[in-house]
């Protein structure tokens, strides 16, 4: 609590008085996956990809294709996903292309 006796932002107190925290915001709540947590993985592969580039050394492959080629596939697919998820959530042309 802060010194004028109100409660912390995401804090407010029931009726017994605990602490208690409030629900995360809509815009907190529609992230909430582990898309994030993929583009980065893939991020991180596009980094490995260019630094053995510069680095002058052969890249390892994954089923024939190299770790940049493997974030690409990657990026495309999420963003495929995501594009056709937005647009089941809000079918109306001018709104989706606005987004």
């Amino acid at each position: 609590m802060s010194s004028d006796g109100e409660a912390a932002v995401g804090l407010h107190l029931d009726a017994a008085g605990a602490a208690v925290r409030d629900a995360a915001p809509a815009e907190v709540q529609a992230r909430a996956n582990n898309f994030d947590a993929i583009r980065l993985a893939a991020a991180l592969l596009v980094v490995c990809s260019h630094q053995l580039f510069f680095l002058g050394r052969a890249q390892p492959t994954v089923g024939g294709y190299t770790l940049g080629e493997l974030a690409v596939m990657m990026f495309f697919v999420i963003s495929g996903y995501l594009v056709a998820e937005s647009w089941y959530r809000d079918p109306h042309l001018v709104r989706f292309i606005l987004r």
